[in-house]
């Protein structure tokens, strides 16, 4: 084991002493964060296969009959010579190391020589070799791009792409670099411009979604004054566009198509036709329209003709269960169509019915968030996710091979919040449809576990703890403790109480919020910021407490160390008590401004480790101190995966003693943190930054290239970056209804 050299020989007894008491007294001095308790390995990818809490969606861009290329929001490109060949056709390249908050959202390919990117972070990425692997793309950041949305590329010489608000990015060199790309207002502050159409230069057609309204311009380089605002009848729901000429623009959205074969021409050149929601299209020529929305396909070869000439082909993509992402046809003898699950459909007849359609399962990205761990000794631990998977392993330090994954959460429509293992021989497991899943054989795949609704009226379980085989304590949303000294016994061996009036009964960010270091004390989290304890848990409704501990609050993880310490954090504090059931006052609270905590696991009185999504754009996740009780000049945070460019968040943290604790995130990876450093890494390597793993794929995923930018605003899962005001800001996503 290497060392570095502490220090130089010095001659002379009194200055080796004089040198051993002022370095004694520095140490003494130092504070708590200068040091950080554990060393931490890289991200180990262990959850990461179907079925995905956020699988891939695909964009697709066909140049040609014989080239195909995709994107997805993992920051993959994809690609095939035989777009309609079935999955093996299909290659996968990772270009970006992302997840879905940051990933890559539309894909333009004029031709086979030439293709753009848009990046959900401001992001432009180009090659002239769009089949060349991850070293053939160049990203560039767009300055104050801080989205980019649909695109659209006449050729190499102009690029147009939405940016999520009134503005176009625009360039008349798309490869020639970040100074090459202007930001170009041409709608009212508050319009949302949803796609964009350039057929040639001298023509570029934008929408916007609710408003109503296009904009065209002839010289899309022009600047704002270049483009003309016309708005239709009806403010009708605008979704895509897709122009095969200056004589042919369709339009789709939510009422069916509306259709120009003079689109600069004002309102009065627009025709609508009902049809079903179209949600993307593409005009190859002015006798071939495809749209998709939903799981159908609509389909014209005359455009214009009115509502007869439109045929909708329903149930196309049965596996589509958002809806169709987005269409490409090179012409009448190819389209491919892709949606938000990693599948492409094409068709070399695509106005000939379902069967002429065929399905590939092409993008086996995706992630899952690891929502809470378990880990009873260094050598058992089991996680939980939101898909409804649970991963144990016997080696929770060595990589991806060392855990087992099993889908055991098939009934409920929602997803795992909670796993606590007495031993390696009782684990369970509860979600937020109320239901409690346990196994005397965790590592037995989906068939040792079995499930029962203890928490019907509540319906969203946030925690559990089980300190023992024969004790086992949840607690839901609601502020209601659920027990059982048989926890494998079934619904009838629960008892729920109702226990914190005040809780508001929505579901936790974080966890565990359950904490019983022993059967003579359980200490429960809740979203009204009080904490409810007991010293006998199974003794009804009058043998628990409630404290007001974190007024405002909303307490998404507690541990306790022993019946002498329990802390809790709550996203921006951390709430403390050496007496936790001494009521309000025996609790005390400080800020915690590195990371935004909501998991947090303390193994002893002298460590705890908090983790969290990025506070303060620090980029840091993980925070630590030996001194819990310090207060915030205690902590030390850090960034355990620095290289990743997406929401970098830490979800569930479990120690099962102060030499090992282990830290899941929000896409599946799990982190070792030791004393020394040296985890058991995969293969029994010493690597301490060992590559993510990654499951099989259609077919290479290269590494993803290393890019120097500036980054950009990053936003939390759930939130997307827009313009306020002139200022970017983190803005929660609206979800939208499918018509």
């Amino acid at each position: 084991m290497y060392c570095g050299a502490i220090g130089k020989r010095r001659s002379g007894w009194a200055l080796s002493i004089a040198l051993g008491f002022l370095s004694l007294l520095a140490l003494l001095a130092t504070p708590a964060l200068a040091s950080s308790p554990l060393t931490w390995s890289g991200p180990q990818l262990i959850d990461h296969q179907p079925p995905f809490e956020e699988p891939a969606g695909l964009s697709v861009s066909c140049p040609s009959a014989t080239l195909c290329v995709g994107v997805d929001n993992f920051g993959n490109v994809l690609s095939s010579t035989n777009p309609a060949g079935g999955a093996a056709a299909w290659t996968a390249t990772a270009v970006r190391q992302t997840d879905s908050s940051n990933g890559f959202a539309d894909v333009a390919c004029p031709s086979a020589n030439f293709c753009a990117v848009t990046g959900l972070g401001g992001y432009v990425t180009t090659s002239t070799n769009p089949t060349g692997g991850a070293g053939a793309w160049t990203t560039e950041y767009i300055p104050g791009s801080f989205y980019l949305g649909r695109l659209s590329c006449a050729s190499t010489s102009l690029c147009v792409a939405t940016t999520g608000g009134n503005e176009l990015a625009v360039s008349g060199n798309p490869t020639g670099g970040a100074a090459t790309w202007s930001l170009v207002q041409i709608a009212n502050e508050g319009t949302e411009l949803t796609d964009v159409s350039c057929p040639s230069a001298s023509l570029c057609v934008a929408i916007a979604s609710e408003s109503g309204r296009v904009y065209t311009s002839t010289n899309p380089t022009g600047g704002a004054g270049a483009w003309t605002q016309t708005s239709l009848a009806g403010s009708p729901f605008l979704r895509s566009i897709s122009c095969a000429s200056a004589a042919l623009c369709v339009i789709g959205g939510g009422a069916g198509v509306l259709t120009s074969t003079n689109p600069t021409g004002g309102a009065g050149a627009w025709s609508e036709t009902a049809t079903s929601y179209v949600g993307a299209i593409s005009c190859p020529s002015s006798s071939l329209c495809v749209g998709v929305g939903n799981k159908d396909v609509v389909t014209s070869a005359n455009p214009t003709g009115g509502a007869g000439a439109w045929t909708t082909t329903s149930n196309v993509d049965p596996e589509a269960a958002s809806g169709m992402r987005d269409v490409s046809c090179a012409s009448g003898l190819l389209c491919v169509a892709s949606d938000g699950v990693g599948n492409v459909l094409a068709s070399t007849n695509p106005t000939g019915g379902v069967a002429a359609w065929s399905l590939a399962y092409v993008d086996t990205d995706g992630s899952t968030s690891l929502t809470a761990m378990s880990c009873p000794s260094s050598s058992f631990c089991a996680a939980v996710d939101r898909a409804g998977n649970v991963l144990t392993s016997t080696n929770p330090t060595g990589g991806l091979v060392a855990w087992s994954f099993a889908h055991i959460d098939t009934a409920s429509p929602e997803y795992l919040t909670g796993i606590s293992c007495a031993s390696s021989t009782l684990c369970v497991a509860v979600d937020l449809a109320g239901n409690a899943l346990t196994s005397t054989n965790p590592t037995g795949g989906a068939g040792a576990w079995q499930s029962a609704s203890i928490d019907p009226l509540a319906l969203n379980l946030i925690g559990v703890a089980c300190p023992s085989v024969n004790l086992c304590v949840a607690n839901d949303g609601g502020g209601a403790i659920l027990t059982s000294t048989n926890p494998t016994g079934g619904a009838g061996a629960w008892q729920r109480i109702q226990v914190d009036n005040e809780a508001p009964g929505f579901a936790s960010p974080g966890g565990p919020t359950v904490a019983c270091p022993s059967a003579s004390l359980c200490v429960a989290g809740a979203h009204s910021g009080n904490v409810m304890t007991s010293t006998n848990p199974t003794g009804g409704a009058g043998a628990w407490q409630v404290a007001n501990v974190n007024p405002g609050g909303a307490l998404s993880g507690v541990s306790c160390a022993s019946t002498s310490l329990c802390v809790g954090v709550d996203g921006g504090q951390v709430v403390t008590s050496t007496n936790p059931t001494g009521g309000d006052g025996a609790w005390s609270a400080y800020p915690l401004n590195p990371i935004g905590a909501v998991a947090i696991a303390c193994p002893s009185a002298s460590l705890c480790v908090a983790g969290g999504y990025i506070a303060q754009e620090t980029g840091d996740n993980i925070a630590m101190t030996t001194n819990p009780l310090g207060g915030s000049g205690s902590w030390t945070a850090m960034n355990l995966n620095p290289t990743f460019e997406g929401d970098n968040r830490t979800t569930t943290v479990a120690c099962p003693s102060a030499a090992l604790c282990l830290a899941g995130d929000a896409i599946g990876n799990v982190f070792v943190g030791t004393p020394s450093g040296e985890s058991e890494e995969p293969g029994g390597g010493g690597n301490p930054n060992p590559a993510p793993a990654s499951t099989p794929s259609p077919g290479p995923i290269s590494a993803p290239q290393s890019v120097k930018h500036k980054k950009p605003l990053k936003c939390r899962r759930g939130f997307k970056k827009r313009k306020v005001k002139g200022k970017a800001k983190c803005v929660k996503v609206k979800r939208r209804h499918r018509h």
